[in-house]
C-alpha cells in the first residue's frame, strides 16, 4: 500500500465557510461564529507516489520530516494544488476548500501514515 497522507486544519468557525467543513452544514447549527473547530480535508490513499506529490504542493519536500508537518502558507504551491485536484478529481473540492480556509487564516497540519 505504501504511504498515505491526511491534512487537518484548525481555525475559527465562519458560517460563510460552512461548505468547506468536513460535516454537513446541519451539524454546525448553533456553532458560535469564531468557535475554534477542526476539519479534515484530505485523505490521500493512492500510495506513496501520490502522497509525496501532494505533500510537495504543500511545501513539504520530505513527508517524514516532522519539522515540516505544520504547513507554512507561504510555501503552498496554489497552482500546483489546483492542478493536483484537476488530475485527481476526488480531491478537486478539497483543494478549493483548503485554499479558502488557508486564506481565512486556518492552520493546517500534514500527517503521513504507513
Amino acid at each position: 500500500m505504501g504511504m498515505t497522507a491526511e491534512v487537518f486544519g484548525i481555525g475559527p468557525y465562519k458560517e460563510s465557510l460552512v461548505q468547506c467543513y468536513e460535516y454537513d452544514e446541519r451539524y454546525y447549527r448553533g456553532t458560535v461564529e469564531g468557535a475554534i473547530i477542526t476539519v479534515r480535508l484530505f485523505g490521500i490513499y493512492e500510495g506513496s507516489t501520490v502522497s509525496r506529490e501532494f505533500a510537495s504542493f504543500l511545501g513539504i519536500n520530505d513527508a517524514w520530516d516532522f519539522n515540516q508537518h505544520k504547513i507554512d502558507p507561504s510555501k503552498v504551491d496554489k497552482e500546483g494544488l489546483i492542478d493536483f485536484g484537476n488530475r485527481y478529481t476526488d480531491y478537486d473540492e478539497n483543494c478549493e476548500y483548503f485554499l479558502k480556509l488557508l486564506d481565512a487564516g486556518y492552520e493546517f497540519h500534514f500527517l503521513p501514515n504507513g
